[in-house]
């Protein structure tokens, strides 16, 4: 009997200060994914984005497994459609030959594809898995990777699933909706009867983690102002820093009190630290759990 792998992994978006799709020296980047596994991870899963390949080949060096995201659309229209071929075809010709990259995901989060309401974009879905599958017939592929409440797989790879419940009074939640994921809950799947799914799909919750207050201080442009908006690219295809909106998130969460100074700041360090332990040692003890993905690295 083959040994059992588990993943433990962290989501990387990948961002840098003053270049956002690029590390700003070779050694900034390798010393990251040496932290990265320093810290026990074994796999990242670079988020949304197709990175430098100076990353490809850290990772294949280090020994670290990359799970590679596409970049998301705005709207599923026929140019987009052809987009994300396109992108996901040249990703697997330029990159594929690297042993790091393990899995490929098409979709996250339903980005830009209407799953509930169109049963066109759906088929369309299950298509692109099978030509995407085709070109690389010994990696992991997972069609949409999907959280709460309305998005979920039609076919793939690996069963994975998003869901953050990180504030102290949450744990019976997190608790609840992992021993429903380890059961296969059905809440996975599509609900509209067009699914194919094996049975025996690993389970991995895929995104994970807790609330964290960090120092705006270090978020904030140089001149103080928030950060701008996307980015978005011309092709319909785009990609947004997690740093944008960071004070407008910040107001909606009433959080100005607690981040009045860095004392109360670093009082609540050790609050974000527990949540996370109480979470990763609940999908541990589960084990129909295959892995996890902490949200995030940076």
């Amino acid at each position: 009997m083959a040994n059992r792998f588990f993943l433990f992994g962290a989501l990387d978006q990948d961002w840098h200060p003053e270049d956002e799709c690029r590390a700003p020296e070779p050694e900034f980047l390798k010393q990251r994914l040496r932290n990265a596994k320093a810290m026990g991870l074994n796999a990242l899963r670079c988020h949304v984005k197709i990175p430098d390949r100076l990353y490809f080949d850290v990772a294949d060096r280090l020994g670290i497994l990359v799970w590679l995201d596409m970049p998301y659309m705005e709207f599923l229209a026929p140019a987009t459609r052809e987009t994300l071929r396109h992108v996901s075809r040249k990703s697997v010709a330029t990159h594929g030959h690297h042993p790091s990259i393990c899995i490929w995901t098409l979709f996250n989060e339903g980005w830009g594809i209407d799953l509930d309401d169109n049963r066109d974009d759906r088929r369309w879905l299950i298509e692109t898995f099978d030509a995407a599958k085709a070109l690389i017939p010994e990696s992991l592929l997972v069609d949409n990777s999907p959280c709460f409440p309305r998005n979920y797989h039609l076919k793939t790879d690996i069963e994975d699933f998003h869901w953050y419940n990180g504030f102290p009074h949450q744990n019976e939640a997190f608790a609840a909706t992992t021993s429903a994921f380890a059961a296969r809950a059905p809440w996975a799947w599509s609900p509209h009867g067009d699914a194919e799914t094996r049975g025996d799909e690993p389970l991995v919750c895929s995104e994970f983690g807790v609330w964290g207050l960090p120092y705006r201080a270090q978020i904030l442009e140089k001149d103080g102002t928030s950060p701008g908006g996307s980015r978005a690219a011309t092709t319909g295809i785009s990609a947004r820093p997690i740093r944008t909106g960071i004070e407008t998130r910040f107001r909606d969460a009433a959080l100005a009190p607690c981040l009045a100074t860095s004392t109360a700041s670093r009082a609540r360090a050790g609050v974000p630290v527990s949540r996370l332990k109480y979470q990763i040692e609940t999908l541990r003890w589960e084990r129909p759990i295959s892995g996890y993905v902490i949200t995030r690295t940076q």
